[in-house]
């Protein structure tokens, strides 16, 4: 059980040494933001910014104890409106999530969270999570080989 302190760590952790490795085989460098747990106090853009081949590519790593749910707190719009300017001049920006209670990957274009954020159900029911059901769960290496 992660607590507030290292809550992401582990799946942050795990794309940090796959990125290493991709930078040390073929044209791919990557820069890890430092964050508020490093003594930051600006928000960092995203947690990595990664170019590889021409395609540069801003990546925030989320680490989920829920199998389909990421709530709303976890990524802020004003870090979602900042990468889609990133995007609209061309870079690539992905979110890619681990569910620790199914050790599943789900990876997400930033786009996709600005058009399905919503406060209220079709009910009129409040709501504070994005549901992810709908995206299709993915190999982590695939995440690698296919979107960066």
């Amino acid at each position: 059980m992660s607590t507030a302190a290292d809550r992401g760590k582990r799946a942050e952790a795990l794309v940090k040494k796959k990125l290493t490795s991709m930078s040390a085989a073929s044209n791919c460098n990557f820069y890890r933001w430092p964050d508020m747990r490093a003594g930051v106090r600006t928000a960092a853009l995203t947690d990595f910014i990664v170019q590889r081949s021409g395609k540069l590519t801003l990546l925030e790593v989320k680490e989920l104890s829920h199998s389909f749910r990421l709530p709303h707190k976890n990524l802020g719009l004003d870090q979602i409106a900042k990468a889609r300017m990133w995007k609209a001049s061309g870079a690539q920006a992905h979110v890619l999530i681990n569910h620790t209670t199914n050790s599943t990957w789900r990876a997400v274009d930033i786009e996709w969270f600005h058009v399905n954020y919503t406060t209220k159900s079709p009910e009129g029911k409040a709501v504070g999570s994005w549901d992810l059901s709908d995206i299709a769960l993915i190999e982590f290496n695939d995440y690698f080989e296919s979107w960066v």
